[in-house]
This record gives structure tokens, sequence and C-alpha cells, in this order.
């Protein structure tokens, strides 16, 4: 998974044409987002090399 912010964010995301982008917003202190987190990981391995995951 790509680690975003807003440097990189436009490039990874906006700008990539290589097929879908999953863009997962989370912040640190976010009970639900931690909750979450572990699907997202397992979804990012499932679907790797078919789709792009980023955080």
């Amino acid at each position: 998974m790509v680690e975003c912010d807003k440097k990189n964010f436009d490039e990874e995301v906006l700008e990539y044409k290589d097929g879908y982008v999953f863009v997962d917003f989370f912040g640190d202190g976010c009970e639900p987002c931690m909750a979450l987190m572990p699907h997202v990981h397992e979804l990012a391995d499932k679907y790797e090399g078919k789709m792009k995951f980023t955080s």
C-alpha cells in the first residue's frame, strides 16, 4: 500500500493511468478507521496487481 501525502497525492492518485486506485482516508485517532484497517489490508493483498491501494 502506498502512503500518500500532499506532496505525492496528485502523482499517485489523480494522475495514475494504469487502472483503479483505492484511497483509504483515515485519521490516527479514529477508532472506526482503525477497525477497518485490517480489512483494507486484506483487500490490498487480495487485489494486488489488479488495483492500486493507497492511504
